[in-house]
């Protein structure tokens, strides 16, 4: 079954595991274990089937507050649309949960947002998505977004740098309180460790973003590896000083 992206969910003192598997309805597709028991017992899981008789390719399941996130291939139950790669959920204290929901079908029609680097931020759920639309003066169009249960919504109203995420990264943003790390590019100065700090909760949700600039001018210092550990946020990268190359960094979170 090739099971990947396993997720304890404990709520009311009962533990549940989510789980993306290979299934007899389709490959990649969300599966809950309710109950564990030795041996092979069908009644003691669900399968979230969202794609019909197709691979719904579910992947970076993420927990935030009674819901469970995720990226995956559907459809609209009415019309019967292909709305390609998006994010969805599950209600983990709905008494069934068994019908997984589209949040909002962010790039409209078939070709799909491609949802990735889905974060928890202190309870906030943080993403990066491409609505298909490019802002002028920017090399992609990938932009960041909050979710919660009532939809989805642009962090920034236009893309600000580029490369927030390289093709196949799922890895989620490095975090420290209500704030989260990334590298990401844009012709001022180049490649650099940036930072977004979240106020507010819900639609009401907003956040200031900061650029570091470790190696001064347009080279940029091409940060990478980066990571949270007890307040503080690790990364690599290279200011540029001939007697230094690539080494670590740190800096209060």
């Amino acid at each position: 079954s090739n099971p990947t992206n396993l997720v304890e969910v404990t709520e009311g003192g009962s533990s549940k595991l989510y789980l993306v598997a290979d299934t007899a309805v389709g490959s990649s597709e969300v599966v809950r274990i309710d109950t564990f028991t030795e041996g092979f017992d069908s009644t003691k899981f669900t399968v979230f089937n969202l794609n019909g008789s197709n691979n719904a390719d579910a992947s970076q399941l993420t927990y935030v507050g009674g819901q469970l996130y995720f990226s995956a291939i559907g459809t609209t139950p009415s019309p019967a649309n292909n709305v390609g790669n998006e994010l969805y959920r599950i209600s983990t204290t709905a008494p069934s949960g068994t019908t997984p929901t589209l949040v909002a079908d962010i790039n409209p029609g078939s070709g799909g947002s491609n949802p990735t680097k889905l974060t928890n931020v202190n309870g906030q759920l943080v993403f990066v998505a491409s609505d298909g639309i490019n802002a002028s003066g920017t090399i992609d169009d990938l932009n960041l977004w909050t979710a919660d249960s009532t939809g989805a919504r642009k962090l920034f109203t236009t893309p600000f740098v580029a490369n927030i995420a390289e093709s196949g990264d799922t890895t989620p943003f490095a975090v420290a309180g209500n704030s989260f790390f990334f590298s990401g590019t844009n012709d001022a100065i180049g490649a650099e460790l940036r930072k977004v700090t979240l106020s507010g909760t819900g639609a009401s949700t907003t956040g200031t973003f900061t650029s570091y600039d470790i190696l001064q001018g347009i080279g940029g210092s091409s940060p990478r590896d980066i990571t949270a550990i007890g307040g503080l946020i690790y990364f690599v990268a290279n200011n540029g000083a001939n007697a230094n190359g690539n080494e670590p960094w740190s800096i209060l979170g």
